[in-house]
């Protein structure tokens, strides 16, 4: 058929996106002057979502599966995956990472661990729905697709089940580093609606884990310690203890006060590399989460761990810093982020 660049393009385009993949087949030519109209063709068919490769070369419609291995547009961009809650309430856990992480220009793979009404703290008890079979649907998708993924980072889960599937997820997925912020606990409590097995369900992905960011409740809750203030005789043994669990990831640790400074520690060998900022006084919700987040994005961007610590905790000041501005009340919903996305924007 000779396609018009006009009205008997768009109509052709129109037939193809509603037919069945398996029946496009046949031949289509372009006028003498149609180069721009190939492609626009290319651009159009690619917007529609049609899974189709052409040549214009040869004029020749392909069925995408006759070109799996070779010959087709191929994915080249390495996505992240992310799985936390999405929080249908403000800017927290899998709404907050993704905003960093595309303000960092990192393309985003997210498979919400389970979708709640409000977070899990000061909201009695939020509505939850349960994301299993579709992130395990979702995830035998990508691996069809054999999409590259450059590394996963995980947040809150919510269940050892939930815990059990992320960690099947990642092992098909096979990505090539993993952050774990093993989110379950803080200021000696576990969080609302977690049974006392979580955190031995959680060490069992954090095997898996090139490096994993809990904070001080964490870390004790899950070498079995007693809770105490934050030191670094315990956190050392407690680094040890780990690595005898068969944890061998490198292990940074949040929410330490040193100094008069708010920051964490990076367990090097037997020594601890703090990095810190100004400490605002009072609670700031997501804050974990936001650290993990930039944290992951530096890695991915190429920072050494001990570079991307210090570099995601001082761009995790400028949002600490905007959200102590709002009332107490406000913090609930979150970080403020506007600042923070205006960093991160500047800085690429």
């Amino acid at each position: 058929m000779v396609l018009n660049v006009d009205n008997q393009l768009f109509i052709f385009l129109l037939k193809l996106a509603a037919k069945p993949l398996g029946t496009i087949h046949g031949q289509f030519s372009f006028p003498a002057s149609g180069g721009t109209a190939g492609l626009f063709f290319a651009t159009a068919v690619q917007r529609l979502n049609c899974l189709i490769s052409f040549q214009i070369f040869t004029g020749e419609v392909y069925n995408d599966e006759r070109l799996t291995k070779g010959g087709r547009d191929v994915i080249e961009t390495k996505a992240s995956i992310i799985i936390e809650d999405f929080s249908a309430l403000g800017q927290i856990s899998l709404v907050a990472a993704t905003t960093i992480l595309q303000a960092m220009g990192i393309t985003t793979a997210l498979l919400p661990a389970t979708v709640l009404s409000t977070q899990t703290e000061g909201f009695a008890t939020p509505v939850a729905l349960d994301t299993t079979n579709w992130q395990q649907a979702t995830a035998q998708h990508w691996a069809q697709l054999q999409l590259p993924f450059q590394g996963a980072l995980v947040g809150y889960l919510g269940s050892a089940q939930e815990v059990h599937t992320v960690r099947q997820i990642i092992r098909d997925l096979t990505p090539n580093q993993l952050v774990v912020d093993p989110v379950m606990a803080d200021q000696g409590c576990l969080y609302p609606g977690l049974p006392a097995t979580y955190p031995a369900a959680l060490c069992d992905l954090c095997r898996d884990a090139t490096v994993l960011t809990p904070n001080w409740t964490e870390l004790c809750l899950m070498t079995g310690q007693s809770i105490s203030e934050p030191n670094p005789e315990d956190c050392l043994h407690m680094a040890k203890l780990l690595h005898q669990s068969g944890i061998t990831g490198q292990l940074v640790v949040t929410g330490i006060h040193q100094d008069g400074r708010i920051g964490s520690w990076l367990v090097h060998g037997d020594q601890l590399l703090f990095s810190g900022a100004d400490y605002f006084p009072g609670h700031f919700y997501g804050t974990g989460d936001c650290f993990a987040a930039l944290l992951y994005g530096y890695l991915t961007r190429g920072s050494k761990l001990h570079t991307a610590v210090d570099q995601a905790t001082q761009a995790l000041a400028v949002a600490v810093k905007e959200t102590a501005a709002v009332p107490m009340g406000e913090r609930l919903l979150g970080m403020q982020l506007k600042k923070l996305v205006t960093y991160l924007t500047r800085e690429k």
